[in-house]
């Protein structure tokens, strides 16, 4: 989200180059706060008074904070209320529908005016079309209070929704830093490649070199050609991964086809109508399985399983990608 902040050894807060260490400062003035994915409230109190005891128990320890808290939260409480009804605010946890109870839980971790908002997985519980309407309340509130969000997610959607900058770990390090369309099109390696989004991968070598592309040969016997990638060296020889996305490829029966430039045939072994797209898998040579993704199929004519098909794709729709090792 906007000006993500890094954490040194979890001790140090960075924001554009101000380093200021957090190890040693009580937890209520660190100036942070968590929205988790279960929900948590006093049950026999309704969401209004959920809502002022949470300002209440964290500011309690200083009279002028807790003043001075309560009325710069009104503003807070206003934006929020946008969330509710009216008739919520009477009712108790155990009354309030799934959505409810999260943007309960959203508007007591904002009413502290946090400086960093640490939100892990909030929207798990939530079913699907709930989960994307909460993600447009999340993006809108988090811009309309300019407060710096940490968002923890495992959902590849939810992190290219709401990021401008996502950071992807594997085993506990961070492998790639950039913002959602970087890491969408140019993923540095094979993991972060597969986790966001869904991938087809080839393994390749390179056999000659065509001015600003190069030709590859795949293990499938494929011959294609690659747009060359910034900052990834690609000399005759040299073997990587080629990594495809569904999208990328355009289907079609083999006689309708002028070019064999970077084709591929298959037989369609499955077929998913989904309304906005259709979701084939194809078995190209050796056995491999393809993912294609035909995007907005109105008016077009839709494959069946066991028919002949091609696929074809842009050079520079196929991402290289350095092999481990």
């Amino acid at each position: 989200m906007t000006n993500a902040f890094f954490f040194d050894d979890v001790t140090n807060i960075v924001e554009n180059a101000y380093i200021r260490n957090i190890t040693n400062i009580p937890l209520l003035l660190k100036g942070l706060n968590i929205h988790k994915s279960w929900f948590r409230a006093l049950p026999a109190l309704s969401f209004a008074i959920n809502y002022h005891f949470h300002k209440l128990n964290v500011f309690g320890y200083h009279l002028v904070n807790l003043i001075l808290h309560i009325l710069s939260g009104i503003l807070i409480f206003f934006i929020s209320r946008n969330l509710f009804s009216l008739e919520l605010e009477k009712r108790r946890p155990s009354e309030l529908s799934g959505g409810q109870q999260q943007r309960v839980a959203l508007a007591r971790t904002l009413v502290i005016e946090p400086r960093l908002l640490l939100l892990d997985e909030p929207l798990n519980n939530l079913d699907a079309k709930l989960r994307i309407q909460m993600r447009h309340e999340l993006v809108r509130i988090q811009r309309d209070l300019g407060i710096t969000s940490i968002y923890v997610t495992h959902d590849q959607e939810e992190a290219l929704t709401l990021s401008t900058r996502i950071a992807v770990m594997s085993k506990g390090i961070v492998v790639q830093v950039g913002t959602p369309k970087e890491i969408y099109e140019n993923p540095k390696s094979q993991e972060v490649a597969d986790f966001v989004g869904t991938s087809n991968f080839f393994r390749a070598q390179v056999v000659e070199e065509v001015e600003d592309r190069i030709r590859v040969r795949t293990e499938e016997g494929f011959l294609l050609i690659v747009g060359r990638q910034e900052g990834v060296s690609l000399g005759i020889g040299s073997n990587f991964l080629l990594n495809i996305r569904p999208e990328s490829f355009q289907i079609f029966y083999p006689h309708e086809i002028p070019s064999d430039e970077n084709r591929m045939e298959g037989i369609v072994r499955t077929s998913a109508y989904l309304g906005s797209l259709v979701q084939y898998e194809v078995e190209i040579s050796g056995g491999k399985k393809v993912k294609v993704n035909l995007v907005n199929p109105r008016k077009k004519t839709l494959m069946k399983e066991g028919e002949r098909v091609s696929l074809t794709f842009s050079p520079e729709d196929i991402v290289p990608i350095p092999l481990k090792g």
